[in-house]
């Protein structure tokens, strides 16, 4: 590609397209310096487009427009890495794996000398074990039997058994001797507890580093779903940090459908007392829905919280939906202890109703979107459908993930 020069600066090459509402040119770095552009103008503010890195990457060309958070979401992963960022992982990588071999050679040989002084101690030992005067009188007894030139008789056997009985029952009856003899010969003995090999701090400390080398490769928010795939899990994060305005760092999966039983009592033992959860549901339609709130699951009898943040939002993962808190003065989640979770709480006279609703057993429940959480769709008779693909949930799948905030 041919090199474009700036007007404004002949002698310098033009880098970037910067526009706004008004005009768009061609600049140069020196332009950028200079009050070409009026940053300071915040009603009339200027988009920026490093040429080169938009001919070689699309997706940096659409980051500088409106997108919608999907979209967003997918460029954003585009823009993640870099060839240069995984070029040095593995150069790096490599470079560990080979110092980590050298470090498990060395092991390997401090293990063989281990292995060479403990038996050596071990012989040692033995040797001196052999000089208590109880093990020689043993062997002496012994050896009357199997050492004798002439046919072993009856009365040979017999004094054996009687010298060997006198000897154990010697040793019996006074122990003493005998373990103040082993202690003098055990007590600088060193053959169970070996001493830490040196290497090993090197050893843990390049896994380490290779630790740290992938780490920003890793699942960004080190969680997987079982019911929905990494991406929209991701898009489910993403979308709460966004509407929080606070960054995610950690999250944990405190309730998993395929080891939990699936009814109020686990569910509120899991829950009790912690905020900021996101709820994925799987119906026995195969339909997938759930709802985040940073209020917090108190174990009550019944008591509604609103959120003042007005970051809750009940969605569909099947509808492809969402369907966030319509007001920061509108409850948010109901906590009743004889049922499951419930989002949204409305009284009619003398009816309740709840935008989503999960009975004791995950089986019953309700969906009345629009009451507190937005519902667009005109279709009425879908209202009570729309999340289960039925009337009722017959929940088959529940996963539960706390979060935490910087």
């Amino acid at each position: 590609m041919n090199c474009l020069s700036c007007k404004y600066h002949f002698n310098k090459q033009a880098l970037f397209i910067v526009w706004n509402k008004d005009q768009l040119m061609f600049i140069c770095e020196e332009c950028i310096s200079s009050n070409i552009i009026d940053t300071n103008t915040q009603s009339n503010k200027w988009k920026k487009l490093v040429i080169e890195k938009a001919i070689r990457e699309p997706d940096h060309f659409f980051s500088q427009f409106e997108l919608n958070e999907k979209n967003k979401i997918r460029i954003q992963a585009l823009q993640k890495y870099s060839f240069e960022q995984f070029k040095y992982l593995i150069e790096n990588t490599e470079k560990h794996i080979q110092e980590i071999q050298c470090i498990l050679d060395r092991i390997i040989n401090d293990l063989k000398l281990e292995v060479v002084n403990i038996n050596e101690n071990k012989y040692n030992h033995r040797k001196q074990l052999e000089q208590v005067q109880i093990y020689q009188n043993f062997r002496s007894t012994l050896d009357l039997v199997y050492n004798s030139q002439t046919q072993i008789n009856l009365e040979i056997i017999n004094q054996c058994e009687n010298n060997l009985k006198q000897l154990c029952h010697n040793i019996e009856s006074n122990p003493i001797q005998l373990n103040t003899q082993l202690e003098r010969i055990f007590i600088n003995c060193n053959i169970i507890k070996t001493q830490e090999f040196q290497h090993n701090k090197q050893l843990k400390d390049q896994l380490y580093q290779i630790q740290l080398l992938i780490q920003p490769f890793k699942n960004k928010y080190n969680c997987l779903s079982s019911i929905v795939s990494e991406e929209f899990l991701e898009e489910l994060l993403a979308r709460i940090q966004l509407n929080s305005k606070k960054k995610i760092i950690k999250t944990n999966l405190i309730f998993d459908g395929k080891n939990d039983r699936l009814n109020a009592t686990m569910f509120w033992k899991k829950v009790q007392n912690k905020e900021n959860l996101l709820m994925i549901f799987k119906s026995n339609k195969n339909y997938i829905f759930g709802a985040y709130s940073p209020c917090k699951w108190v174990y009550t009898k019944n008591h509604s919280y609103a959120d003042k943040t007005k970051s809750s939002f009940i969605f569909s993962k099947t509808n492809n939906t969402f369907h966030p808190i319509l007001d920061k003065d509108y409850k948010a989640i109901n906590c009743n202890k004889t049922k499951g979770p419930c989002f949204g709480y409305c009284e009619n006279g003398d009816i309740i109703e709840y935008d989503l609703s999960i009975d004791e057993d995950f089986q019953g429940g309700c969906s009345y979107l629009g009451n507190n959480y937005l519902w667009n769709n005109d279709e009425a008779q879908k209202l009570n459908t729309h999340l289960f693909g039925q009337i009722q949930p017959k929940i088959i799948n529940c996963e539960i993930y706390e979060i935490t905030f910087s």
